[in-house]
């Protein structure tokens, strides 16, 4: 992945010099693997990171970019098992993978924004890296097949459950209850 691919890098190229750039996600001097966990970019310190600029109003805000992002993340499915995993890593000292983190959806390097053509969150198969046996299914439905051909018009994962605000279907405030 690329970062002159990215949104960042696009915002950079337009001027707007507080988009974001390397050091911003990795630090300036303390910049780890994204496996250690005292990295800014492992895992579980993802949606923090993400958030310093992506919760500002001095930042994101006044590009009318929605500043709760993370606060409505840490309420859904995903976001709110966040805590769970980072007492687990604590614990036990491994990274735990079973969440997503805006990287997994955005990209890492080429980030992408709401809108974009190459957005990760519009692919079923992003969803399908953890939710296997549901992809498979979907992938042979009608709305799988057509997705997956690139029907523009094919129902996607997060047309049905959300993308910002998942929650488990077996929960009543779900569109797919």
């Amino acid at each position: 992945s690329d970062y002159r691919e990215s949104v960042h890098w696009r915002a950079v190229k337009d001027g707007k010099k507080d988009s974001a750039v390397c050091t911003d996600c990795h630090g300036e001097h303390t910049i780890r693997p994204h496996t250690s966990p005292e990295s800014s970019t492992y895992i579980t310190k993802v949606p923090e990171t993400c958030s310093h600029c992506h919760a500002s109003v001095a930042v994101v805000g006044k590009y009318g970019l929605s500043t709760d992002v993370l606060k409505t993340y840490l309420s859904d499915f995903h976001g709110g098992t966040l805590g769970f995993y980072k007492k687990q890593r604590e614990e036990l000292y491994k990274p735990a993978r079973p969440i997503a983190v805006c990287t997994d959806c955005h990209g890492v390097h080429n980030i992408q924004g709401v809108g974009e053509a190459n957005l990760m969150a519009k692919r079923p198969e992003t969803c399908g890296r953890c939710h296997v046996l549901i992809f498979n299914e979907y992938k042979d439905s009608l709305h799988g097949r057509e997705a997956l051909k690139g029907n523009p018009d094919a129902p996607l994962c997060v047309d049905c459950h959300g993308e910002h605000t998942l929650v488990s279907p077996q929960d009543e405030r779900s569109p797919a209850s």
